[in-house]
């Protein structure tokens, strides 16, 4: 049986969101709200693509870069993925909401991965 590699994964993850930014990217011409919402979740696939970058370049990074921008790209590319969400959908985008769960995410992040190091809880 092939081992797991999480370097691998991760590559993987990166191309696929990339690929996938790009070709929502270029899928979408014109105005309009729609469209103004799938380019934001394009964008935020690129975003996400980033995150996972962190991961698989995980070599070049130091761990607390690794752990605080990687989760950091990954839950802003969330945040804009509700946003992104809403609009489509034509509710109200609670900008300050999403924001406020993604730095409380974040601190969450910070606290289980520098100040008081927990793999377990910091998954959680």
């Amino acid at each position: 049986m092939m081992p797991f590699r999480v370097d691998t994964l991760s590559t993987i993850s990166m191309l696929q969101a990339a690929v996938l930014a790009v070709m929502l990217w270029v899928g979408t011409h014109g105005d309009g709200q729609i469209r103004a919402s799938l380019r934001i979740r394009a964008l935020a696939l690129a975003v996400e693509a980033a995150g996972w970058g962190t991961l698989a370049f995980h070599a070049y990074l130091s761990q607390a870069q690794l752990v605080m921008g990687g989760n950091a790209l990954n839950l802003i590319a969330q945040a804009m993925s509700v946003i992104a969400l809403r609009m489509l959908l034509g509710e109200p985008l609670r900008w300050r909401l999403v924001l406020a769960i993604c730095a409380i995410g974040w601190l969450g992040v910070a606290w289980f991965g520098v100040i008081d190091p927990s793999y377990r809880y910091r998954v959680l």
